[in-house]
């Protein structure tokens, strides 16, 4: 039977766990956030990782916060590690200032849970074919390249020249610059952004996948991210 008492131990005793790990952290550390928009979308900022009095901390960015951020969500922070990266679920207390705000950790999410979701600035060549199936195979298939924008495990967003006639079993091939991998996998039409009358700005979930090629996307997602925050760390 859980007892009031019980239930309080458990919190004191997850806090205190998520305050040894905060602590473990140094000052200043490169980081990345996931924040939820007013158009329910989510944006991905890089930021620099300030300690407080833990289970609370601050998150500096280096421009202005954007306005259309919903500040009474939680939101998940990556935290660029020397050989690993370490994601807090947090909550947002305040915004300090026009690029500071003040967090309070709630949990330490296992990173292969979320890590996939993260994504980098990413530019390589695309192809996407759609594969028909069934009675549609008769209107045969349709060949679009393109230039992809970001890339996480989980989708990426591409630029075509025009609107894909079908939404699903959009087959995309792409090679990662690290590797030169080639990824081939089966996908969907999130979202379509006219961008001028010959350019559309497309996301896609990936739908079919094999492990492999998703473990590798985030090996180089991960890469790719480290090296950005460098540079960006540089310039300033």
């Amino acid at each position: 039977m859980i007892t009031p008492h019980s239930e309080n131990l458990e919190k004191r005793i997850v806090t205190t766990s998520i305050v040894n790990t905060l602590k473990t952290l140094e000052d200043s550390q490169c980081a990345k956030v996931r924040l939820l928009c007013t158009n329910g979308e989510y944006t991905y900022l890089d930021c620099i990782y300030r300690e407080a009095e833990a289970p609370a901390f601050f998150l500096v960015f280096p421009t202005t916060i954007p306005d259309n951020v919903e500040l009474n969500e939680a939101c998940a922070v990556s935290i660029d590690k020397k050989s690993s990266s370490m994601v807090i679920g947090a909550k947002i207390e305040a915004r300090r200032g026009e690029t500071t705000l003040e967090l309070v950790a709630t949990e330490i999410i296992d990173p292969a849970s979320l890590r996939e979701y993260f994504r980098v600035f990413y530019q390589t060549p695309i192809i996407a074919t759609h594969r028909p199936s069934g009675r549609d195979s008769v209107n045969g298939s349709l060949k679009l390249e393109g230039t992809t924008v970001d890339l996480s495990a989980s989708g990426v967003l591409a630029i075509f020249p025009q609107e894909f006639e079908y939404r699903d079993r959009i087959f995309l091939e792409f090679n990662l610059i690290g590797t030169s991998k080639s990824i081939q996998c089966l996908s969907h039409v999130v979202r379509v952004h006219h961008i001028r009358k010959s350019r559309c700005q497309t996301a896609l979930h990936f739908d079919h996948i094999t492990a492999e090629d998703r473990e590798a996307i985030i090996a180089e997602c991960m890469r790719e991210q480290r090296k950005q925050l460098r540079q960006r760390m540089q310039v300033e």
